[in-house]
């Protein structure tokens, strides 16, 4: 009994999840809408998930190539 719950045990981290989707955009708008504290923006042609604090600090020019 000890063998199949270790299998199901074992198949439970075979979940893959897409993490890093690749989405391409042309502006903000066009990038998938999340939850507070995360905000996907449009950088370099693609949508980037970026954390609240990036967001709301000032980029240094030519910090993000493309904006």
């Amino acid at each position: 009994m000890s063998f199949f719950a270790f299998i199901i045990f074992f198949f439970l981290f075979f979940v893959v999840t897409n993490s890093d989707p690749k989405i391409p955009c042309i502006k903000d708008d066009d990038c998938p809408k999340v939850e507070f504290p995360r905000y996907i923006l449009c950088i370099n042609k693609f949508c980037e998930n970026m954390p609240l604090a990036l967001v709301t600090t000032p980029l240094v020019e030519n910090d993000v190539v493309g904006r």
